[in-house]
């Protein structure tokens, strides 16, 4: 009759994005995820247009890098990990892969930043979700009131025991 039946084995690995914050910097989730992308690091292939071999394998795919835009204005980063408050997923191609990951982040006061996590090479199996933490304490997120000068590596009054000046109305033993 000229009709055929098939059926097709798709095969996809899924990342699962958890990130969070444990710093007391973070207060309900003000901090907002933005975007995350991934991109690899040893030139394999996670994305892109792929061929069916007679065989049923897979062939092509000649993407190294995938950006996931999160809706407007992102999703809030709390001090705790929560699959069903915030976490994404995003599809790659199975396969042996080292990952860097960029996640864009939204902070309290308007300002954008980067926060980047590397995962070293792994086997993504077909038909697995891989769940990827971050941790962002370190980051972007914790927040103090110290002065830094252009491209210096310590803040100003690094060696210094006593309290800084934050006014310059009360000087303190450290205002020049």
């Amino acid at each position: 009759s000229g009709t055929y039946d098939f059926t097709l084995n798709h095969k996809s690995s899924y990342l699962c994005f958890l990130p969070y914050n444990t710093g007391s910097g973070e207060i309900g989730g003000q901090t907002k995820l933005t975007k995350v992308t991934v991109e690899t690091t040893d030139n394999s292939k996670i994305c892109g247009a792929y061929t069916l071999s007679t065989n049923g394998t897979l062939t092509g795919g000649t993407g190294t890098s995938i950006t996931l835009n999160l809706s407007t204005p992102g999703f809030p980063i709390y001090n705790y990990l929560s699959q069903t408050s915030n976490a994404a997923y995003m599809v790659i191609a199975p396969g042996t892969h080292a990952l860097k990951i960029t996640y864009d982040i939204l902070l309290p006061s308007g300002a954008t930043d980067k926060v980047l996590q590397t995962v070293a090479s792994t086997a993504f199996n077909a038909n697995t979700v891989y769940s990827i933490q971050k941790n962002m304490i370190n980051h972007a997120m914790v927040f103090t009131s110290r002065y830094h000068l252009w491209d210096a590596f310590y803040n100003v009054w690094d060696n210094s025991n006593t309290t800084f000046p934050t006014s310059e109305t009360v000087p303190g033993a450290n205002y020049w």
